[in-house]
């Protein structure tokens, strides 16, 4: 095989991975542009209080997903599949222990209304569901 025909392999490797890159942060960004409009609502609802652990429970439900996504898509082409499938199982694991650690800190702040905590960090996640749902009915 010459080096020719491996050149555009090459190219529509790298296309399809940035095209699957690209999907995967207009999904994060849809998520995200979900529960800031549910917190507009919860602030205008309920004030500002609701509106702090809203907030504080979104991102702790997305910024873990935000680490997996960097995670992830940090390894490019067939060879460096075995170190994608290492760093998703990673990943995973460190978006576990980054949720853990930030509803243990932010439950261990005075004040904060855990409902609305908890809340904050469903909608985030609700948010990734009905964004995936959107995308898979096309």
């Amino acid at each position: 095989m010459s080096t020719r025909s491996i050149k555009p392999l090459r190219s529509q490797l790298k296309k399809g991975l940035s095209s699957y890159r690209l999907e995967a942060k207009r999904l994060l960004y849809r998520q995200m542009y979900i529960w800031v409009g549910l917190a507009l609502g919860v602030g205008v609802l309920f004030g500002k209080a609701a509106l702090h652990a809203f907030v504080i429970g979104a991102l702790i439900g997305s910024l873990p997903q935000l680490y997996l996504y960097y995670r992830l898509f940090a390894w490019q082409g067939a060879r460096q599949a075995k170190k994608m499938v290492k760093a998703l199982w990673h990943g995973q694991v460190a978006k576990f222990i980054l949720t853990a650690v930030g509803m243990a800190a932010a439950l261990s702040v005075k004040g904060v209304l855990p409902l609305w905590l908890l809340l904050g960090q469903c909608a985030a996640y609700w948010g990734w569901a009905l964004v995936g749902l959107k995308k898979v009915s096309r």
